[in-house]
Parts: structure tokens; C-alpha cells; sequence
């Protein structure tokens, strides 16, 4: 039977928008530390009260530095929805590391391009998963070098924009359903990429292109696309920005699925896409409790183990 310890926690920020610093590496936690279950907490950044929950498997007991990975949901969804249907809760228990599902502003996340409230009120999700990050950090032993983010959709979109605007503190991205969506992404050091997406994706389609049917729109402004980037060329730009050789090793999934990553790249950083043949724009999980989604099963991957197989590192 699962623990579940429900604790709401309130801190309040002048401003969360001013990059936090990350500890110089893992420490036992001294004081308000978590314990194995469910913890529900909140920050105010400017009118908007945010809100994260962290799960901490059973097995942790703070002894060891673990691994952290935050869990977006995509837009018009939310962390519960999150929570339920991506399988990182199952992983988490399975590999022992701690999972936090924040929560969007308006159910959106201001990511490359898009989506909706927080795109267009320009808010500072960057800054707050920062302080999200920092808040566990305090109050867990989390090694450093393993603190990653994922995300489905517009929550993939906000990974990717992570890897290239907070590689000081995220070590790795994966990305399900959404592109990286920028071409003038820096990050200050190597990170690894894995992105998903569904080849009969309609919402943001594999092949990218523009969102207005019969609007011919330039291919981008100020480094980010009108439009969709293609998955392909997400990773083309992925590889730019890792500064990864020509060398790119394909791998055979199931049914017509396929995994093509660039493994020589700077730092021992790999950059990747998988393409889910067939696969539309929905999470594809089938781990316990989860389901399989928006793919057929002949070519179905297991989202969330194969991140954890692949890229993250518990």
C-alpha cells in the first residue's frame, strides 16, 4: 500500500525570476525533510501563487544523493493529469528517484512559441521551476549532476527551452510531442536530448509547418519558428547547439519505430529523436496503473522507461 503524506507548504518569494544558485553538490537534508509519499507546495511569484507536488519513493531515506526529474503536463492538461498518465510516478518507485509534477499558469507553460496565458503574458516559468528545483534540493539530498525535466506537448516544449536556458542545473531534457522550436539555443553546457513524437502527430505535426492553413509565413523570427519546427530539424538544431559530430547511430524499435541519436557530441552528452510510427500527439505509457496512448501497439515504445533507459540516470 502506498504511502501517501500530503503537506502544504508555503514560501514567499520577492521574486523568483532572478536565476537561483544550485548547491556545489549533494548534502543530507537538516531540516524539513522530505519523506517517502506525496507533498503538495506553493510559492508566490508576482500576482500568481504556483503550486508543485513532489513524490518521494518509499525507498528513499536521505542517506544517498538521488536523482530529480520535473514532470511537465502539456497545455489545456495539469500535474494531476501529469501525474496519471506519464509513468514517471512508476519509475520513480522502481528506480528510487524523486518526481515533481509542477503546475502551469492557466494550464499552459510559456515554452518556444508557445501556449496560450503564459506565452502570452511572457511568464517566468524559466525562473520558477529554477526555484522549484532549488526548494528540493533544500530539502532532499539530490546529486546534482542528475537533475533532469520532461514534459508532454507544451510541458516538452518548456523541457526543451530548459536545456537551453537552464543547463547549469538541468543535466538532461526528454521532450514528448514538441520540438525544440528555436534555432539560437546556447546552453552554458553540454546537456542531453532526447526527444519523442508521433509520426501521424496532427496537433504539432512531425514534419512541422505553419498553423494558419493557406498563410505563407516566413520560416522564422528572432531564431524561433512561425510555425512548427520539424522533428527532424529539432534535432538537426539540438545538434548545433551540443556541438555533436556528423555521426548519427540509428536503431530499429518496434514495428517502424526508430531511434536516431548523435553519440559523439562534447561533455559525453547525446542528442536524440525517436520516431513513434504512426504515433499521434498523446503520452505513450502502458507502465501499471497507465495506459497506452495514440499509438499502434506494433510500434509502440514505453515513453518512460526508455528515458530512463536511454538518457536520465537514476
Amino acid at each position: 500500500m502506498r504511502m501517501w503524506i500530503t503537506r502544504l507548504a508555503t514560501i514567499i518569494c520577492a521574486t523568483i525570476g532572478i536565476a537561483l544558485a544550485a548547491p556545489a553538490g549533494a548534502a543530507p537534508c537538516q531540516r524539513n525533510c522530505l519523506t517517502p509519499g506525496d507533498h503538495d507546495f506553493s510559492m508566490q511569484q508576482g500576482l500568481n501563487l504556483r503550486t508543485f507536488r513532489v513524490h518521494v519513493p518509499a525507498n528513499y531515506t536521505g542517506d544517498r544523493p538521488i536523482a530529480l526529474t520535473l514532470d511537465i503536463h502539456g497545455h489545456a492538461k495539469d500535474s494531476a493529469d501529469q501525474q496519471a498518465r506519464s509513468g514517471q510516478q512508476q519509475q520513480s518507485e522502481k528506480l528510487g528517484f524523486i518526481v515533481v509534477w509542477p503546475q502551469g499558469v492557466a494550464n499552459s507553460w510559456n515554452g518556444n512559441g508557445c501556449c496560450t496565458v503564459a506565452y502570452d503574458t511572457n511568464i517566468d516559468d524559466v525562473g520558477f521551476l529554477r526555484a522549484v528545483i532549488a526548494q528540493v534540493k533544500a530539502q532532499a539530498n539530490i546529486d546534482p549532476e542528475k537533475v533532469y525535466a520532461t514534459g508532454w506537448s507544451n510541458g516538452g516544449g518548456m523541457a526543451e527551452r530548459l536545456g537551453c536556458e537552464a543547463a547549469d542545473v538541468v543535466r538532461a531534457i526528454a521532450s514528448i510531442a514538441h520540438p525544440l522550436n528555436r534555432n539560437d539555443c546556447h546552453p552554458s553546457r553540454p546537456v542531453s536530448v532526447l526527444d519523442f513524437h508521433g509520426t501521424a502527430d496532427t496537433i504539432i505535426p512531425y514534419g512541422g509547418g505553419n498553423t494558419l492553413p493557406g498563410v505563407v509565413l516566413p520560416r522564422e523570427a528572432l531564431g524561433v519558428p512561425l510555425g512548427w519546427q520539424s522533428a527532424i530539424d529539432s534535432l538537426a538544431a539540438w545538434k548545433v547547439a551540443a556541438g555533436c559530430s556528423a555521426e548519427l547511430k540509428g536503431t530499429q524499435l518496434a514495428g517502424a519505430s526508430r531511434d536516431q541519436t548523435y553519440v559523439d557530441c562534447p561533455g559525453g552528452v547525446t542528442v536524440g529523436l525517436v520516431s513513434v510510427a504512426n504515433g499521434n500527439h498523446d503520452l505513450y505509457t502502458r507502465d501499471d496503473n497507465a495506459v497506452s496512448f495514440g499509438v499502434p501497439s506494433a510500434s509502440f515504445v514505453p515513453v518512460a522507461a526508455y528515458i530512463w533507459s536511454n538518457v536520465f540516470r537514476p
